[in-house]
């Protein structure tokens, strides 16, 4: 190539600079992008507070349910008053187009030792073929091992790849006194976990 001549010296140039900027959109890109969505189910805020920190620190998207059925004014428990929330809810919306996405979290509170009533009505009504799914929960207690499973399998039965399980204690003991934790607390347990589970979709896992 004769260099000496200003026009193939500027292709040389621009081709150049195309190449590298191109290069680096590869490697800033990675193997494969991944497009996360967050679906949160929430009473009395915990698991909302927690689903958008994890929602902002991996750029996710995300969707509430609402429970038709179960008005935060039907939560409250009364001595000897029969309680007013429903476990076979309606929820909105009823389905969520799921196509574009790769990797599902569920973020629900702990009814009776399994998911709240949103976020089963939600797995019921939808499914989860080809997809990793993240199971977070907000609860005042641990549940065992065998009631984990059970919850899994609710997703695994709907076609979900279950890559993770994260539960979040909303209460601490403090001189043998449970105390709610605030939503900072909250927001920041649930920021130490983003990373978690953000390399739990990560390829090959």
């Amino acid at each position: 190539m004769n260099y000496t001549n200003p026009a193939k010296v500027l292709f040389l140039i621009t081709a150049i600079i195309v190449c590298t900027w191109v290069s680096a959109l590869c490697v800033k890109a990675g193997p494969a992008a991944r497009s996360i969505l967050i679906v949160c189910s929430s009473y009395t805020g915990n698991t909302r507070v927690a689903c958008e920190a994890i929602q902002k620190n991996l750029g996710a998207a995300a969707v509430e349910l609402k429970d038709v059925k179960n008005p935060p004014e039907n939560l409250k428990m009364e001595k000897d008053v029969k309680p007013k929330w429903v476990l076979d809810t309606e929820i909105e919306p009823k389905r969520v187009d799921l196509s574009s996405s790769d990797c599902i979290v569920l973020g629900s509170p702990i009814w009776i030792a399994t998911l709240a009533p949103a976020m089963r009505k939600f797995i019921e009504l939808n499914r989860f073929d080809g997809k990793k799914v993240i199971l977070l929960t907000t609860t005042n207690s641990s549940l065992n091992e065998e009631q984990k499973k059970n919850i899994k399998s609710l997703v695994s039965a709907k076609g979900g790849n279950v890559v993770g399980y994260y539960e979040m204690l909303a209460q601490d003991k403090i001189n043998g006194k449970k105390v709610e934790k605030t939503k900072e607390q909250i927001k920041e347990e649930a920021l130490k976990l983003a990373p978690e589970i953000s390399k739990a979709f990560s390829p090959g896992t």
